[in-house]
């Protein structure tokens, strides 16, 4: 039996096709197992991103009670004009005493001084 040319054309068409829906089909299920895998990511990425958002915070709040507290005895006073305007003061502690009983009526002025020093 010899076969048409039509017919082996539509043999080979009809073979191609099944190939194509199988080359499809195997295609398909690779991208809904790459979509699984890329959702299942993103799911886990979104935890991270949450829980470092959260650290952030709490370090954040942290830094804020920490420089609170490192402040909270500090006084910074500045331009104080020092008796004489010499350039560099003979006794920086003496200058802050008189100034607070000068200038702000602090007559008591034996605050407790540990660092004190005049910035340039």
């Amino acid at each position: 039996m010899s076969w048409n040319t039509s017919d082996k054309q539509q043999r080979k068409i009809l073979k191609i096709s099944k190939m194509v829906q199988i080359f499809t089909s195997t295609q398909l299920n690779e991208q809904k197992t790459d979509l699984a895998k890329t959702q299942a990511e993103l799911v886990d990425l979104k935890k991270t991103v949450k829980a470092n958002e959260e650290g952030m915070k709490e370090a954040a709040t942290k830094l804020l009670y920490l420089e609170a507290y490192s402040r909270r005895e500090n006084i910074r006073l500045m331009n104080i004009a020092q008796d004489g305007q010499a350039e560099e003061p003979k006794n920086v502690e003496e200058t802050l005493k008189m100034f607070l009983q000068r200038n702000l009526g602090y007559l008591d002025a034996r605050p407790k001084l540990e660092g004190h020093y005049r910035l340039c």
